[in-house]
């Protein structure tokens, strides 16, 4: 039996700061195209509820989520998209509440 991965997930972060700073930094606009890309290389390392991420620019970032259980379902979710084998379509937070990013994915043909 195949696991299917998630097409969205809403991930809770710790608070509306740590959520707009998950949204700007896992995906970015394309100056040439105009279009969104996706920003985030790889997870480098999670510890409790936190996760520290590396972006394609080689910068690393640290991200407060709302626990241990959400950073697992986040890192599951984006290994795929990191793999290049899936494509983030958006990301946003969510204006009813403050703390979720809904994210979006589909295979990359």
């Amino acid at each position: 039996m195949t696991h299917k991965q998630p097409d969205t997930i809403i991930v809770q972060c710790e608070d509306k700061y740590e959520a707009q700073k998950l949204a700007s930094l896992i995906m970015v606009k394309d100056e040439d195209t105009g279009n969104m890309q996706t920003f985030i290389e790889t997870i480098i390392t999670a510890v409790e509820n936190e996760i520290v991420i590396l972006l394609v620019d080689g910068s690393s970032h640290s991200i407060l989520l709302k626990d241990e259980s959400t950073v697992e379902s986040f890192a599951d979710f984006i290994q795929p998209v990191t793999e290049q084998r899936y494509q983030l379509n958006m990301v946003h937070v969510q204006d009813d509440d403050n703390s979720a990013v809904l994210i979006s994915k589909s295979s990359v043909c």
